[in-house]
């Protein structure tokens, strides 16, 4: 395969990168392909056609850089549903949580052994991710909150590109991780490991975090999100706004032609009707339990606030001494 047309052709998509060998490795994937698949992970990319590009030649690619938009996002915020309403041919090709994102996450806040990640490199994957299939179409990229540490140098390096805030709120984030139980419990503190690296502590003593229950965990973990989040659009505020995720399930419509406006995706109004009474807001955006509605979110809602009983009212509590200024995303903002 020739190097120029993995680089030309965006069903060659970017996977992951190997900074001490200095290799860019592809994968090819039909568009259908990309759009079933619920995240572009490891799981994505078996057994499809590769190739491995030398990281200079990528690095000085000469390609057609298409602006693109972009959600970036706290855990558990329905960022997987908003990202599958808004991927329709011809308008908008979403990708979901591409692997690659996750590697340059990992070398900006852990460089390899011979030096900090190469800026130059870093753009050059955006602007890879970026590249369209149909050329009316626009890129939607929908990055893990765990590499929200690249938003700063995505805002910095791509000035046409737009980009979406989509968060919870603290008692959201609450009772979704209560429904997971200890598994959640642990995904969290490894979360709020991974975001302590990037912003290079809690403000809190080092001693106070180790006695810290879990649901204190997740409420400093929430807050830590959306603080970084906050410090990085804080330069540009003309390029982003910020969604509370409730709004998709209570207005639907509203919302999506919201988003679509913004992102400056072209979603007619009788496509986005379509999108709303149709199986993608009447089923699991991850596919993993089937039938989901609204009363189903109320239910499990419902469910979880039984199951922490006074706990929750006190982590909410506790939660608003953590700071003494406006919430985080206060000042940037909101979606229309």
């Amino acid at each position: 395969m020739a190097e120029l047309d993995v680089l030309r052709d965006p069903r060659w998509l970017p996977m992951g990168i190997d900074a001490d060998a200095a290799r860019v490795r592809f994968v090819r994937a039909d568009d259908a392909l990309v759009r079933d698949a619920t995240f572009l992970g490891a799981g994505f990319a078996r057994d499809l056609p590769s190739a491995e590009l030398d990281a200079a030649a990528v690095r000085s690619a000469t390609l057609d850089d298409h602006p693109a938009s972009w959600i970036w996002h706290t855990a558990f915020c329905r960022s997987t549903l908003l990202a599958r309403a808004l991927d329709h041919p011809g308008a908008c090709r979403a990708l979901r949580e591409p692997a690659l994102l996750m590697d340059l996450a990992n070398l900006q806040r852990v460089p390899p052994r011979h030096g900090p990640l190469d800026p130059a490199l870093r753009d050059a994957a955006f602007a890879l991710l970026a590249r369209r299939v149909q050329p009316a179409e626009r890129v939607l990229v929908k990055p893990t909150n765990a590499a929200n540490n690249l938003l700063a140098p995505l805002l910095a390096a791509r000035p046409a590109d737009r980009v979406l805030l989509l968060h919870s709120s603290l008692e959201d984030f609450l009772l979704s991780l209560a429904r997971k139980g200890q598994q959640g419990a642990t995904f969290v503190r490894h979360l709020l490991k991974v975001l302590l690296l990037d912003a290079g502590g809690s403000g809190l003593p080092p001693q106070q975090l180790l006695e810290l229950t879990d649901l204190q965990v997740v409420a400093l973990t929430w807050r830590v999100q959306l603080e970084a989040l906050a410090r990085a659009a804080a330069p540009h505020p003309d390029r982003v706004r910020v969604l509370d995720s409730t709004r998709l399930l209570t207005a639907p419509q509203a919302t999506l032609r919201a988003a679509a406006e913004w992102l400056a995706l072209p979603l007619d109004a009788a496509t986005r009707a379509a999108i709303v009474a149709g199986p993608v807001f009447a089923h699991d955006a991850k596919g993993t339990r089937g039938a989901y509605d609204l009363d189903a979110y109320a239910a499990e809602r419902s469910a979880a606030r039984a199951a922490l009983g006074p706990d929750l009212e006190l982590v909410l509590e506790w939660s608003r001494g953590l700071s003494h200024g406006p919430p985080p995303l206060a000042t940037l903002p909101a979606l229309a």
